[in-house]
């Protein structure tokens, strides 16, 4: 009896939709935990302003971090003419007290002075070395000059300082794995 084989199109569509779950399942938060901030790493930061996070803003972004009407502070290099390197806290800390602030090893240094900032450690920090909208628009919405349409904030580290949904280790563990399990049983039933 001769061996079927499967048409080439479905080993293909079989081969990319496997492909696609180890792409989403794969370790995600340790990629962005290993994010390098070197566009600000040491460089004296300037306070630009302060606003809360609008309800417009996370619609059209996305961002369900921080919750609607978090307060949040921006800082930029001093050494460009234009916000092109930003510091951008959510949630109030001492930090937004601070007018110059500097990042080293991942502490934050307020006014100069030779000691991190008390509580000020983020509970998050995504370093983001490309331009896109979001930070834009976080921008505008707060300085009293927006930026210029030819030039865009190109990077952007991103501190929150609290989480908006806390999950406890047992929660955390249950969710990552009910939904592995929920994307594995639908490949193995898909690929049969």
């Amino acid at each position: 009896m001769p061996v079927r084989l499967s048409s080439p199109q479905k080993l293909n569509n079989k081969a990319v939709l496997l492909l696609l779950t180890l792409l989403l399942m794969g370790p995600t938060p340790a990629a962005c935990a290993n994010a390098s901030c070197n566009f600000i790493e040491g460089h004296i930061l300037e306070y630009v302003c302060h606003g809360t996070y609008k309800e417009s803003i996370r619609y059209m972004h996305k961002d369900r971090i921080p919750a609607i009407d978090t307060p949040y502070a921006i800082w930029r290099r001093t050494d460009t003419s234009h916000p092109s390197y930003l510091l951008i806290v959510f949630y109030d800390s001492p930090l937004f007290s601070c007018y110059t602030v500097v990042l080293s090893n991942k502490q934050l240094f307020c006014d100069g002075r030779n000691y991190a900032q008390a509580n000020a450690e983020p509970a998050q920090l995504h370093c983001i070395d490309f331009p896109f909208r979001y930070t834009t628009e976080l921008y505008n919405s707060c300085a009293k000059t927006p930026c210029d349409a030819g030039s865009p904030p190109i990077s952007v580290a991103i501190a929150y300082m609290n989480e908006n949904v806390k999950l406890t280790a047992g929660a955390e563990i249950s969710a990552k794995c009910s939904a592995a399990v929920l994307v594995l049983v639908i490949v193995v039933a898909i690929l049969q």
